[in-house]
């Protein structure tokens, strides 16, 4: 009787503090002063969550998912669905006890897929989806996570840093972003940038004192370019320090496509020569230069 006085409050608890810190509301805000948008995409606060704390992660997440739901498209699928997340949850709560020697990969993989496609497939015909439920149970799989594999769909040499473009499971559109960030337990999660979001490229930089630095990159058009430059302090502190949402050209229509050089630290605007299929650089100097340089570690348009 105890043990189920303890839980019942402890899921109360856990129900006021998901309503209190799984409120942040990003994108399409209501140009009336007390209207919500319909179209809005609800996130929660990204943190390093220590879920040792948490005597019970099932009750933990019906909590969250009773006051924000479970993002799904389709009911007819419901029942398996639902089940597929609980026994997720069930097997990393055998895993954190002790009592399953195997981290749940591939369920945590499955899992995130399923979440990843119900929520894209809602915000893009609803429109509108609310993440809290899906960026808690990202938080979840990454804190107890042995490797970064399963849950990355990018990630560096060292294996200590990812991407993973959620909603990719429904097409590669942009739709949010995360990276994955190697802690003294497990991985820490943060969004990069807002909605509509897609990295495709990570570099891992070491710089000439030694600094480690992680380059999250994409250059595929004018809408999507977007470079967002962190910092690893060491000692569980890695910090963004710079970010570049558009590449300094006037137009797009002067080159076929714009080329990041690693060992220059530098981006290009090539075209490709048909022949030998090949990036030729219209340019000899670069448009956009990356200096390194801890916290004052900048994107600068080569003069």
């Amino acid at each position: 009787m105890a043990t189920f006085r303890y839980l019942t409050n402890w899921t109360i608890l856990v129900l006021i503090v998901a309503t209190i810190i799984c409120s942040c509301k990003n994108v399409n805000q209501s140009t009336g002063e007390d209207e919500e948008d319909e179209d809005e995409v609800i996130h929660t606060e990204m943190q390093y969550f220590d879920f040792d704390k948490v005597n019970d992660l099932t009750a933990f997440f019906d909590s969250i998912s009773n006051e924000h739901g479970i993002p799904r498209w389709s009911p007819d699928d419901d029942k398996n669905y639902i089940k597929g997340l609980s026994k997720c949850i069930e097997r990393i709560e055998c895993f954190r006890q002790g009592e399953c020697k195997y981290y749940p990969d591939s369920l945590v993989k499955q899992s995130i897929s399923f979440l990843g496609h119900d929520s894209a497939i809602i915000a893009n015909h609803a429109p509108g989806v609310d993440l809290t439920y899906a960026e808690w149970f990202l938080m979840l799989a990454a804190y107890y996570s042995p490797d970064i594999t399963y849950l990355a769909h990018i990630q560096t040499p060292n294996h200590q840093a990812g991407i993973l473009n959620f909603g990719s499971s429904y097409n590669f559109n942009p739709w949010w972003c995360y990276i994955l960030l190697k802690r003294s337990k497990g991985f820490e999660v943060r969004r990069i940038g807002g909605d509509e979001t897609k990295i495709d490229k990570i570099f891992q930089i070491v710089a000439n004192d030694n600094q480690l630095y992680y380059l999250c990159s994409n250059n595929s058009s004018m809408f999507d370019f977007l470079q967002v430059l962190f910092w690893d302090r060491g000692d569980d502190d890695i910090v963004l320090v710079a970010q570049c949402d558009s590449l300094p050209v006037d137009n797009w229509d002067g080159f076929e496509e714009c080329y990041y050089n690693p060992d220059q630290m530098a981006w290009y605007c090539c075209n490709m020569n048909k022949l030998s299929g090949k990036l030729i650089p219209i340019s000899e100097n670069p448009v956009l230069v990356l200096k390194l340089d801890g916290e004052k570690s900048c994107f600068t348009k080569k003069k």
